[in-house]
This record gives C-alpha cells, sequence and structure tokens, in this order.
C-alpha cells in the first residue's frame, strides 16, 4: 500500500492537527481582543467619518415642521431611531436615556426619530428623559441617508452632518463607550 498513512499515525496527525488548530484559534481570539482594547485605550477605535446625512423633514407634537441636518443646521446630535412596537428599542430605551443625558452634559442635542405617527404613546416614549421625539415626513429619505431600516438604530452626528458612530440595534457596552467617545469628540468640533 504505497502512498496510504498506516491508522494509527493518521491518529496522531489528527490530534497533532486539533491542536494546532485550538492554539491558532486561542491566537486568533486573543488577538482580537486585545487589539480591541489597544484601539479603545488609544481612542483610535472609531470608524472613519462616514459621509454626511441627508437632510430629514421632521415634524413635531404640535405638527411644527423642521429640517435636520441641513446647511442651516450646524447643531451635533445623538439621534435615536425608534419604534413603540420594537422590543429591542424599549430594551434599548433605559440606555438612550443615560447616553441622552452624556450627550447634554457635552452640549449636544439628543433627538429620536420615528416613522410613525406622533400619538401619545410614540411622543411620551422617553418620558421624563428630556428626549423630543419628531416624526420623520419621508422615512425613505431617512432610510436612504442611514443606509439601512434597522431599528434601532443609535448615531452621533456632528456639527457638518458626518456620521461620527452608527450603530444598528441593541448597544452593548463596548458600543455604548464608542458613542460616548464620539459624543466627546463631536463636543469640541470646531474648538
Amino acid at each position: 500500500m504505497t502512498g496510504t498513512i498506516p491508522h494509527s499515525l493518521r491518529a496522531q496527525l489528527g490530534r497533532v492537527i486539533d491542536v494546532a488548530t485550538l492554539g491558532a484559534l486561542v491566537v486568533a481570539v486573543w488577538m482580537f481582543i486585545s487589539r480591541d482594547d489597544n484601539a479603545r485605550q488609544a481612542g483610535a477605535s472609531l470608524p472613519e467619518l462616514q459621509p454626511a446625512v441627508v437632510p430629514v423633514n421632521v415634524v413635531d407634537e404640535q405638527s411644527a415642521r423642521a429640517r435636520l441636518f441641513d446647511d442651516a443646521d450646524s447643531g451635533a446630535y445623538l439621534v435615536m431611531v425608534f419604534r413603540t412596537d420594537c422590543p429591542v428599542c424599549d430594551a434599548q430605551k433605559e440606555g438612550w436615556i443615560a447616553l441622552a443625558s452624556t450627550a447634554r452634559s457635552r452640549g449636544v442635542e439628543s433627538v429620536a426619530l420615528t416613522p410613525q405617527r406622533l400619538t401619545g404613546s410614540v411622543a411620551e416614549y422617553f418620558e421624563p428623559a428630556p428626549i423630543p421625539v419628531l416624526k420623520v415626513e419621508e422615512p425613505t429619505a431617512l432610510w436612504s441617508s442611514l443606509g439601512t431600516r434597522v431599528v434601532p438604530t443609535t448615531l452621533v452626528i456632528g456639527r457638518d452632518d458626518r456620521v461620527w458612530f452608527r450603530h444598528m440595534g441593541l448597544l452593548h457596552a463596548e458600543a455604548a463607550a464608542l458613542a460616548q467617545v464620539a459624543l466627546e469628540r463631536v463636543s469640541r468640533e470646531g474648538d
């Protein structure tokens, strides 16, 4: 039987390969984790600035219309995109309220955007927190600007309307920390 590997040798090679694979996996996970820790410590874990969001027409509870993210609007924002029928949004609400408090302390406005009509439960979603809830008049413009229809979505948008932070879904601890870094950076924008 030329060219075949004896069964006992094949079994030993299999164990060596299994151990080597496991070792490589452990090293890869360790490198990934330490890379993230080093990046966070260096403050370099925020991605490149995203392109500017497109202006969005919104309506408040009193039916007053406004336009966010256009040249006339030079504010920095923490933006929370939600729906009241979204269980993940409900789970994220307390985290958003805490993040909005951080934003307020840094001079960054918070705004919650929804495609839903502003009925009582929608308009009061974040109460008693002072987070204005605005209905997006043209949700397709918002979705194309964000590049997604996922709710919840959390954004930090700078004074130049560029996205400094974007996260779709529930904010885990690391993402919330990155959002805080982005809030700090947009609060210093223009200094």
